[in-house]
Protein backbone atom coordinates (compact mmCIF):
# COMPACT_ATOMS: atom_id res chain seq x y z
CA UNK A 1 0.00 0.00 0.00
CA UNK A 2 1.27 3.47 -0.87
CA UNK A 3 2.45 5.45 2.15
CA UNK A 4 2.52 9.21 1.48
CA UNK A 5 5.89 10.82 2.09
CA UNK A 6 6.99 14.29 3.03
CA UNK A 7 6.28 17.26 0.77
CA UNK A 8 8.30 20.49 0.64
CA UNK A 9 6.26 23.47 -0.50
CA UNK A 10 8.40 26.39 -1.69
CA UNK A 11 6.02 29.25 -0.97
CA UNK A 12 7.69 31.98 -2.98
CA UNK A 13 4.55 34.10 -2.74
CA UNK A 14 4.95 34.05 1.08
CA UNK A 15 1.37 33.45 2.17
CA UNK A 16 1.63 30.41 4.49
CA UNK A 17 -1.79 31.15 5.99
CA UNK A 18 -3.45 30.33 2.68
CA UNK A 19 -1.54 27.05 2.28
CA UNK A 20 -2.37 26.11 5.85
CA UNK A 21 -6.09 26.77 5.34
CA UNK A 22 -6.12 24.75 2.12
CA UNK A 23 -4.43 21.86 3.89
CA UNK A 24 -7.09 22.00 6.62
CA UNK A 25 -9.97 22.16 4.10
CA UNK A 26 -8.64 19.23 2.07
CA UNK A 27 -7.81 17.08 5.09
CA UNK A 28 -4.09 17.05 4.27
CA UNK A 29 -1.72 15.49 6.79
CA UNK A 30 0.05 18.71 7.76
CA UNK A 31 2.72 16.79 9.68
CA UNK A 32 4.15 15.85 6.25
CA UNK A 33 3.85 19.29 4.66
CA UNK A 34 6.95 21.48 5.09
CA UNK A 35 6.89 25.07 3.78
CA UNK A 36 10.08 26.77 2.65
CA UNK A 37 9.65 30.48 3.28
CA UNK A 38 11.92 33.45 2.48
CA UNK A 39 14.93 33.59 4.83
CA UNK A 40 14.10 37.19 5.73
CA UNK A 41 10.63 38.42 6.79
CA UNK A 42 8.96 40.28 3.91
CA UNK A 43 11.88 39.35 1.67
CA UNK A 44 11.79 37.31 -1.57
CA UNK A 45 13.02 33.82 -2.30
CA UNK A 46 15.76 34.10 -4.90
CA UNK A 47 17.09 30.80 -6.20
CA UNK A 48 19.55 32.85 -8.20
CA UNK A 49 21.49 33.14 -4.93
CA UNK A 50 23.51 30.22 -3.59
CA UNK A 51 22.46 30.96 0.01
CA UNK A 52 18.80 30.53 -0.89
CA UNK A 53 19.51 27.37 -2.87
CA UNK A 54 21.19 25.87 0.18
CA UNK A 55 18.01 26.39 2.22
CA UNK A 56 16.23 23.94 -0.06
CA UNK A 57 19.18 21.54 -0.20
CA UNK A 58 19.36 21.33 3.60
CA UNK A 59 15.62 20.60 3.82
CA UNK A 60 15.99 17.89 1.18
CA UNK A 61 18.83 16.26 3.09
CA UNK A 62 16.87 16.34 6.36
CA UNK A 63 13.40 15.37 5.13
CA UNK A 64 14.02 13.10 2.10
CA UNK A 65 10.66 14.17 0.58
CA UNK A 66 8.68 12.47 -2.16
CA UNK A 67 7.68 15.77 -3.76
CA UNK A 68 8.86 19.38 -3.98
CA UNK A 69 6.34 22.00 -5.13
CA UNK A 70 7.71 25.38 -6.23
CA UNK A 71 5.06 28.12 -6.36
CA UNK A 72 5.78 29.85 -8.63
CA UNK A 73 8.56 30.37 -11.21
CA UNK A 74 7.96 34.12 -11.55
CA UNK A 75 8.53 34.55 -7.80
CA UNK A 76 11.75 32.57 -7.23
CA UNK A 77 14.11 34.87 -9.10
CA UNK A 78 14.48 38.61 -8.80
CA UNK A 79 15.45 38.97 -12.47
CA UNK A 80 12.17 37.51 -13.69
CA UNK A 81 11.00 34.83 -16.08
CA UNK A 82 12.10 36.67 -19.23
CA UNK A 83 15.81 36.60 -18.40
CA UNK A 84 17.17 33.64 -20.35
CA UNK A 85 20.39 33.42 -18.33
CA UNK A 86 18.60 33.62 -14.98
CA UNK A 87 15.91 31.12 -15.99
CA UNK A 88 18.53 28.69 -17.30
CA UNK A 89 20.51 28.96 -14.06
CA UNK A 90 17.51 28.50 -11.77
CA UNK A 91 16.04 25.63 -13.79
CA UNK A 92 19.42 23.91 -13.92
CA UNK A 93 19.55 24.10 -10.12
CA UNK A 94 16.04 22.65 -9.77
CA UNK A 95 16.82 19.89 -12.31
CA UNK A 96 19.94 18.94 -10.36
CA UNK A 97 17.91 18.87 -7.13
CA UNK A 98 15.39 16.47 -8.69
CA UNK A 99 18.14 14.27 -10.11
CA UNK A 100 20.50 14.10 -7.13
CA UNK A 101 17.78 13.66 -4.50
CA UNK A 102 15.56 11.43 -6.67
CA UNK A 103 12.53 13.56 -5.89
CA UNK A 104 9.55 14.59 -7.98
CA UNK A 105 9.55 18.35 -8.55
CA UNK A 106 6.49 20.32 -9.62
CA UNK A 107 7.22 23.87 -10.79
CA UNK A 108 4.13 26.06 -11.13
CA UNK A 109 4.13 28.66 -13.89
CA UNK A 110 1.51 30.82 -15.57
CA UNK A 111 0.05 30.99 -19.07
CA UNK A 112 0.12 34.20 -21.03
CA UNK A 113 -3.20 35.83 -21.89
CA UNK A 114 -4.50 35.06 -25.36
CA UNK A 115 -5.09 38.32 -27.18
CA UNK A 116 -6.55 41.21 -25.23
CA UNK A 117 -9.43 39.23 -23.71
CA UNK A 118 -9.70 37.51 -20.37
CA UNK A 119 -7.69 34.28 -20.03
CA UNK A 120 -10.82 32.19 -19.59
CA UNK A 121 -12.47 33.07 -22.92
CA UNK A 122 -12.45 29.41 -23.87
CA UNK A 123 -10.20 29.24 -26.90
CA UNK A 124 -11.01 25.81 -28.41
CA UNK A 125 -7.46 25.08 -29.58
CA UNK A 126 -5.20 23.16 -27.16
CA UNK A 127 -2.48 24.91 -25.17
CA UNK A 128 0.93 24.98 -26.89
CA UNK A 129 4.50 25.85 -25.81
CA UNK A 130 4.06 29.45 -27.00
CA UNK A 131 1.22 29.98 -24.52
CA UNK A 132 3.59 29.95 -21.53
CA UNK A 133 4.91 33.23 -20.21
CA UNK A 134 8.59 34.11 -20.34
CA UNK A 135 11.58 32.42 -21.92
CA UNK A 136 11.05 29.38 -24.18
CA UNK A 137 13.82 27.73 -22.15
CA UNK A 138 11.22 27.09 -19.41
CA UNK A 139 9.37 24.52 -21.51
CA UNK A 140 12.56 23.19 -23.08
CA UNK A 141 14.08 22.27 -19.70
CA UNK A 142 11.03 20.41 -18.37
CA UNK A 143 10.59 16.66 -18.80
CA UNK A 144 6.81 16.96 -18.65
CA UNK A 145 4.61 20.03 -19.04
CA UNK A 146 0.98 20.05 -17.96
CA UNK A 147 -1.37 22.95 -18.72
CA UNK A 148 -4.47 23.85 -16.74
CA UNK A 149 -6.79 26.36 -18.42
CA UNK A 150 -10.32 27.61 -17.81
CA UNK A 151 -12.76 26.78 -20.62
CA UNK A 152 -15.71 29.04 -21.36
CA UNK A 153 -18.74 26.77 -21.76
CA UNK A 154 -21.48 29.41 -21.85
CA UNK A 155 -22.19 32.83 -23.35
CA UNK A 156 -20.55 34.61 -20.40
CA UNK A 157 -16.98 34.02 -19.12
CA UNK A 158 -16.87 32.31 -15.72
CA UNK A 159 -13.60 32.31 -13.73
CA UNK A 160 -15.05 29.45 -11.65
CA UNK A 161 -15.92 27.42 -14.74
CA UNK A 162 -14.54 23.99 -15.68
CA UNK A 163 -10.87 23.49 -16.41
CA UNK A 164 -9.02 21.49 -19.03
CA UNK A 165 -5.89 19.63 -17.90
CA UNK A 166 -3.68 18.48 -20.75
CA UNK A 167 -0.13 17.31 -21.30
CA UNK A 168 1.73 19.76 -23.54
CA UNK A 169 5.08 17.98 -23.42
CA UNK A 170 6.02 14.43 -22.40
CA UNK A 171 9.56 13.11 -22.73
CA UNK A 172 8.91 9.94 -20.76
CA UNK A 173 5.67 8.54 -22.22
CA UNK A 174 2.95 9.02 -24.81
CA UNK A 175 0.63 11.99 -24.40
CA UNK A 176 -2.47 10.87 -22.46
CA UNK A 177 -5.91 12.29 -23.29
CA UNK A 178 -6.96 15.55 -21.65
CA UNK A 179 -9.03 15.66 -18.47
CA UNK A 180 -11.84 17.94 -17.35
CA UNK A 181 -11.77 19.38 -13.83
CA UNK A 182 -14.63 21.08 -12.02
CA UNK A 183 -14.35 23.08 -8.80
CA UNK A 184 -17.17 21.80 -6.60
CA UNK A 185 -18.18 24.11 -3.77
CA UNK A 186 -18.59 22.25 -0.47
CA UNK A 187 -20.03 25.24 1.33
CA UNK A 188 -17.00 25.56 3.57
CA UNK A 189 -13.36 26.19 2.73
CA UNK A 190 -11.60 25.35 -0.50
CA UNK A 191 -13.55 23.57 -3.28
CA UNK A 192 -13.00 19.90 -4.03
CA UNK A 193 -11.98 18.74 -7.49
CA UNK A 194 -14.18 16.55 -9.68
CA UNK A 195 -12.61 14.90 -12.74
CA UNK A 196 -14.51 14.23 -15.96
CA UNK A 197 -14.18 14.36 -19.73
CA UNK A 198 -12.66 17.64 -20.99
CA UNK A 199 -15.25 20.44 -21.32
CA UNK A 200 -16.28 21.65 -24.75
CA UNK A 201 -15.63 25.32 -25.46
CA UNK A 202 -18.65 27.52 -26.08
CA UNK A 203 -19.36 28.39 -29.70
CA UNK A 204 -21.75 31.29 -30.39
CA UNK A 205 -24.81 30.06 -32.34
CA UNK A 206 -24.81 30.70 -36.09
CA UNK A 207 -27.83 32.01 -37.94
CA UNK A 208 -28.49 28.44 -39.11
CA UNK A 209 -28.51 27.31 -35.48
CA UNK A 210 -31.03 30.03 -34.61
CA UNK A 211 -33.19 29.06 -37.57
CA UNK A 212 -33.07 25.39 -36.53
CA UNK A 213 -34.22 26.33 -33.02
CA UNK A 214 -37.01 28.41 -34.51
CA UNK A 215 -38.09 25.53 -36.77
CA UNK A 216 -38.27 23.12 -33.84
CA UNK A 217 -40.32 25.62 -31.83
CA UNK A 218 -42.62 26.18 -34.79
CA UNK A 219 -43.35 22.47 -35.34
CA UNK A 220 -43.78 21.90 -31.62
CA UNK A 221 -46.26 24.77 -31.29
CA UNK A 222 -48.17 23.71 -34.42
CA UNK A 223 -48.69 20.18 -33.10
CA UNK A 224 -49.02 18.86 -36.65
CA UNK A 225 -46.94 18.51 -39.85
CA UNK A 226 -46.52 21.71 -41.90
CA UNK A 227 -46.03 22.38 -45.61
CA UNK A 228 -42.43 23.38 -46.42
CA UNK A 229 -43.72 26.33 -48.47
CA UNK A 230 -45.72 27.58 -45.49
CA UNK A 231 -42.69 27.19 -43.22
CA UNK A 232 -40.59 29.28 -45.63
CA UNK A 233 -43.24 32.03 -45.65
CA UNK A 234 -43.37 32.13 -41.84
CA UNK A 235 -39.55 32.07 -41.68
CA UNK A 236 -39.40 35.18 -43.90
CA UNK A 237 -41.34 37.08 -41.25
CA UNK A 238 -38.60 36.14 -38.75
CA UNK A 239 -35.75 37.22 -41.03
CA UNK A 240 -34.77 33.73 -42.25
CA UNK A 241 -34.58 33.23 -46.04
CA UNK A 242 -35.41 30.03 -47.94
CA UNK A 243 -31.80 28.82 -48.15
CA UNK A 244 -31.38 29.22 -44.41
CA UNK A 245 -34.60 27.28 -43.74
CA UNK A 246 -33.46 24.32 -45.85
CA UNK A 247 -30.00 24.47 -44.26
CA UNK A 248 -31.67 24.24 -40.85
CA UNK A 249 -33.87 21.39 -42.11
CA UNK A 250 -30.77 19.40 -43.16
CA UNK A 251 -29.20 20.15 -39.78
CA UNK A 252 -32.25 18.63 -38.09
CA UNK A 253 -32.36 15.48 -40.25
CA UNK A 254 -33.67 12.68 -38.06
CA UNK A 255 -35.38 15.08 -35.68
CA UNK A 256 -37.54 16.61 -38.43
CA UNK A 257 -38.78 14.15 -41.08
CA UNK A 258 -40.77 14.17 -44.34
CA UNK A 259 -44.22 12.61 -44.35
CA UNK A 260 -43.94 11.84 -48.10
CA UNK A 261 -41.09 11.79 -50.59
CA UNK A 262 -39.48 15.23 -50.82
CA UNK A 263 -40.98 16.39 -54.14
CA UNK A 264 -44.48 15.14 -53.39
CA UNK A 265 -47.10 17.94 -53.26
CA UNK A 266 -48.48 16.15 -50.18
CA UNK A 267 -45.17 16.23 -48.34
CA UNK A 268 -45.10 17.85 -44.91
CA UNK A 269 -42.39 18.44 -42.32
CA UNK A 270 -43.04 16.74 -39.00
CA UNK A 271 -41.24 16.06 -35.75
CA UNK A 272 -39.94 12.49 -35.69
Amino acid sequence: RFAPGNVIYVDAESVPQIQNQRALDWGTDRSRLYPLLPPEPYGPIDFGQNAHQQLLVRMLDALQPELVVVDSLSSITVKGENSVEEVRSVLSFLASVAREHEVALLLIHHLRKRGSSLPWTGAPEPIGPDDFRGSSHIVAMARSVLALSVVQVGPEPDPNGPRRLEVVKANLCRHPPALGIRLCDTGHGAPVLEYSSPPQAYRPPTKADLCADWLLDLLTAAGEPLKPKGVVELAGEEGFDRNLVYQARRKLEGTVVDTEYKRSPKNRWALA
